[in-house]
This record gives C-alpha cells, sequence and structure tokens, in this order.
C-alpha cells in the first residue's frame, strides 16, 4: 500500500515536484520542533542538577557546622566556605562603618481630627480640611529684677533713688564745664542799599548808568 500511495504521488508530482517540496518542508518543521524540545530538556535537567548540588552542599555544610563530617576532603572544601563568609562578614563591617549614620527621625504633625500627618507649619489639614492650632510659642524670659546696690531691696526699672533707703542708683553727671568766651567780632559796615532797574527789575551794580539786561538808563537819585 505504501508502494503504491509512493508511486502515485510520484506520478503526479513528475510536472513541477511540488509534493516533494511540501514533504521536504514538513520533515524541517518536525526536525526543527524536535530540536527545540531536546533544548528545553536539557535546561531543565541542568536547572534540576544545579538545585541537587545546592541541597547537597547544604547538607554538608550542616554535618560541617554539627561537627559530624568526618571526610577530610569534604572537611577541607567546607572550612573554604567558612573563610568566605568570615570575609564577607569583615566587608560588611567595614562597610557598615563608612555608611553616614541615619537622619535623626523628627516628630510627626497630626490633625487632631482625623489623625492624618500634616506639613509642618500648615494652618489646615489636607485631608479633612480642619483648622490646626499653631504651636505654642517659647514662653517669654522674664527680665532680671533691679535691686539697690546698697540695701538690695528690689527697685524700680528707671529709678534714680531707692524708694526704701533713698541711696542714688544712677551716677550723678560730671560738671559740665564751660565753654571758653569768644572775643565778639566787630559789626560788619553797613552795606548800600542794593539797585533794581526800574525798567526790568534786574539787579543794577553800584554806580551803574544803564542795565546790563534791559540797557534802560539807570536814573539817579
Amino acid at each position: 500500500m505504501s508502494d503504491l500511495l509512493d508511486k502515485l504521488i510520484g506520478e503526479v508530482d513528475k510536472g513541477g515536484g511540488i509534493i516533494s517540496g511540501l514533504r521536504q518542508r514538513l520533515a524541517d518543521a518536525d526536525r526543527k520542533r524536535k530540536v527545540n524540545q531536546l533544548k528545553q530538556q536539557i535546561q531543565d535537567l541542568r536547572l534540576q542538577e544545579t538545585q541537587t548540588i545546592n541541597a547537597l552542599s547544604a547538607q554538608v555544610m550542616a554535618l560541617h557546622e554539627a561537627g559530624t563530617l568526618t571526610q577530610p576532603e569534604l572537611v577541607s572544601l567546607c572550612q573554604g566556605v567558612d573563610n568566605v563568609r568570615a570575609q564577607i562578614k569583615d566587608r560588611e563591617a567595614e562597610l557598615e562603618k563608612l555608611q553616614p549614620p541615619p537622619p535623626a527621625p523628627t516628630a510627626e504633625s497630626r490633625c487632631p481630627r482625623c489623625g492624618s500627618v500634616v506639613v509642618a507649619g500648615a494652618a489646615f489639614c489636607q485631608t479633612c480640611g480642619s483648622r490646626l492650632e499653631a504651636a505654642p510659642g517659647p514662653a517669654p524670659v522674664a527680665p532680671a529684677e533691679a535691686r539697690c546696690p546698697k540695701c538690695g531691696a528690689a527697685v524700680v526699672a528707671g529709678a534714680v533713688f531707692c524708694q526704701t533707703c533713698g541711696a542714688r542708683l544712677v551716677a550723678e553727671p560730671a560738671a559740665a564745664v564751660a565753654p571758653a568766651a569768644v572775643p565778639a567780632r566787630a559789626a560788619a559796615p553797613a552795606s548800600a542799599a542794593t539797585l533794581f532797574c526800574a525798567n526790568c527789575g534786574a539787579k543794577l551794580r553800584e554806580g551803574a548808568s544803564f542795565c546790563p539786561a534791559c540797557g534802560k538808563v539807570v536814573e539817579k537819585s
């Protein structure tokens, strides 16, 4: 039957080899499918191998840490792992010393109505809109009390004399030194009256016959 089918396919495919080409494509596709399937199986088996080795290593290390491992070769390998772990801890401790200290935690301000965290200095809660009371400021510092240096009684600020013993609280001002007498200057001679032009009002020089501004003849008085 198979020979007959191949013979029929051969008779039909005499013209251009269409069926032969299709058969080749199917074979190539089947080969690629098998290749990908085998690659995936190999990858899964290698992963399983790695997991088994890790589990075996963990079991061997557990026996080593418990002190029940007797094989010298395995003990030597486990000691190498211990050495590597010790170096890792030393590097981590050195790294921890080089890290900057964490910032000090700040007190969070919360809304008294809904309890949400609010921004420092905010006047209203951004969650419920309630008005926030301003934080009380520092208490004012009371001024130092003034006392009399003689009797020690408290005196009013700015007082000149103690109201208890009468002692003077403010030093007396130094006597003012009278300034030296300055000799009086001789009186300056009276200046002649200023003359102005009767036509334009310009100032005239003493003895001028004509106005320097308008040229008007100056009338002599």
